[in-house]
């Protein structure tokens, strides 16, 4: 699921979610998101093969259930 969703995110442009699941410390769900990051500013309607021509790298966030959802609470009001 990992490397599916770096080929995603780097081809869409657009961050990629991964299913919840247990972390082994806490046993809380956690998720992992993912982001692709480019050499260059690319235009909004770059083709696929464009951004993956582009791609530097990833950016990889992960959170516990708790604190992601507050983020995304915050960030719709």
């Amino acid at each position: 699921e990992d490397r599916e969703n770096v080929l995603r995110a780097r081809e869409s442009g657009k961050g990629v979610l991964t299913a919840p699941f247990r972390l082994l410390k806490t046993n809380r769900l956690g998720i992992i998101l993912t982001f692709a990051v480019y050499k260059k500013e690319l235009p909004s309607n770059a083709t696929p093969h464009e951004r993956i021509q582009a791609t530097d790298g990833v950016y990889l966030n992960s959170q516990n259930s708790e604190s992601a959802t507050l983020c995304f609470s915050l960030a719709s009001t």
